[in-house]
């Protein structure tokens, strides 16, 4: 089972395996960046609720709701591909 970005802690540089589709937001997520292959960081998250995130995506910084980043399934970041920054 794929995990989600969700669920992942600041800082960590993960890369993203798949975009959930069936939710009005999956393309959206896809055309700001959210490709198989490309190197994510959450580079901040809200003081008390950690609600919203902030993630760096294809040299972009985007804030996400964490059931927004839950549509994003990744995997251990790989040196050979995209980086976050």
């Amino acid at each position: 089972m794929s995990k989600s970005l969700k669920f992942i802690e600041k800082n960590k540089i993960v890369s993203v395996l798949d975009v959930r589709t069936g939710h009005p937001l999956s393309e959206r997520l896809v055309e700001l960046g959210f490709v198989a292959g490309e190197a994510i960081e959450i580079v901040h998250e809200a003081p008390l609720s950690g609600d919203p995130i902030v993630v760096m995506c294809a040299g972009t910084r985007i804030a996400l709701r964490r059931d927004e980043a839950d549509l994003i399934l990744i995997e251990e970041h790989k040196e050979a591909e995209g980086t976050a920054r």
